[in-house]
């Protein structure tokens, strides 16, 4: 296109401003150097004209890349984040039940002590509560795991705060 316009612009300037006017013969030799220069200043201009566009678009380009890039950095660490978090709980609840059941099972253990049938069962008990909220936590984090993989459908439901207090109650 700048080529196009450079030869559409000595064509007019030679027929308007080259004498003789209205014809596309140049009769003095400094006109036809004149002519000759705005064809190569034309051509030049739109040369560094693409140049910059392309520049331009390149750079726009690379800015959008950086920006994604940017974004996809955001999530992986407000990912990271939230697995850090999930990781220190779980491993919070995991120790809760083991700390009882090592505890429970370690008393048991002692030769030292005599332990009423009562105070064996209420000990074997916690043992079982403990085995019972290890096995649940594993089964939650299991279907955690399913549903990040895509392989089980969650379908939210509205529960009462009621409900779900009473159900931890319970477990624990």
């Amino acid at each position: 296109p700048g080529f196009l316009a450079a030869v559409g612009g000595f064509l007019a300037a030679n027929w308007f401003h080259t004498p003789p006017f209205a014809t596309l013969s140049v009769n003095q030799p400094e006109a036809l150097v004149d002519l000759v220069v705005f064809v190569l200043v034309a051509v030049v201009v739109s040369v560094v004209v693409e140049v910059g566009a392309r520049d331009r678009a390149r750079v726009e380009h690379n800015r959008l890349a950086i920006a994604r890039e940017a974004a996809r950095a955001a999530q992986l660490a407000e990912t990271d984040r939230v697995r850090s978090a999930l990781l220190t709980a779980v491993s919070h609840d995991l120790r809760t039940p083991i700390a009882a059941i090592k505890a429970a099972a370690s008393g048991l253990r002692q030769e030292d002590v005599d332990w009423e049938p009562a105070q064996q069962a209420e000990l074997l008990a916690a043992i079982e509560d403990g085995a019972d909220g290890l096995a649940h936590l594993v089964d939650d984090l299991l279907a955690l795991s399913r549903i990040q993989a895509g392989a089980l459908s969650v379908y939210p439901t509205s529960v009462s705060v009621d409900e779900v207090v009473t159900s931890v109650l319970a477990r624990w």
